[in-house]
């Protein structure tokens, strides 16, 4: 797993290391504005972060899961989503 990892870091842009790095503080999910406001600086502009975010996802490193707003049930996740049940 280890050189598996390695690999894939090897095949990262500078910055896409450097952002890659930098989100290892988070311990679970973030979202992009949080990753801005905690990664950015002179190295990485917070301009470039939605980018890289997405070139990381892209690569695999990053999961994207979409948010939604509070008290909203995401589409088909409703109660009877599940195979099996009835309405």
């Amino acid at each position: 797993l280890r050189t598996a990892i390695g690999w894939s870091h090897q095949l990262c842009s500078p910055a896409e290391r450097l952002l890659w790095a930098r989100l290892s503080v988070f311990a679970g999910s973030f979202d992009a504005e949080t990753a801005r406001e905690i990664c950015a600086d002179d190295h990485l502009p917070a301009q470039q972060i939605p980018a890289v975010l997405g070139t990381l996802r892209e690569k695999s490193i990053l999961i994207w899961q979409p948010t939604w707003p509070a008290g909203a049930t995401p589409p088909g996740s409703g109660p009877t989503s599940s195979p099996g049940t009835t309405g």
